[in-house]
């Protein structure tokens, strides 16, 4: 498995402190059959001030659309606490 820094975003926290948030692509060559690999794509998403991470794996094989969601999360101020029911939601609307 493969974990590489997308981008970060400041946000204010419901208690009024300013934390940052890390989203990061996940990568991970699985074989469906033997001679046949393919590249699986998920997310991390961690804030260093809280501890607080989340490691959604396998969520599609597309490139394109991992990084559309990783782009739209971001800009959503999505955190590692909610990351799990938003990907829950998305799976058969986006992705």
């Amino acid at each position: 498995m493969e974990r590489n820094e997308v981008t970060r975003k400041k946000i204010i926290a419901q208690d009024g402190r300013e934390i940052t948030i890390v989203y990061s692509l996940i990568s991970e060559q699985i074989q469906l059959v033997p001679g046949c690999r393919i590249t699986c794509y998920g997310v991390h998403v961690a804030s260093p001030e809280t501890g607080d991470e989340c490691t959604i794996r396998d969520i599609t094989i597309s490139r394109d659309k991992i990084d559309d969601f990783i782009s739209l999360i971001s800009r959503c101020g999505v955190t590692a606490v909610t990351l799990s029911d938003v990907v829950d939601d998305m799976l058969g609307v986006c992705l």
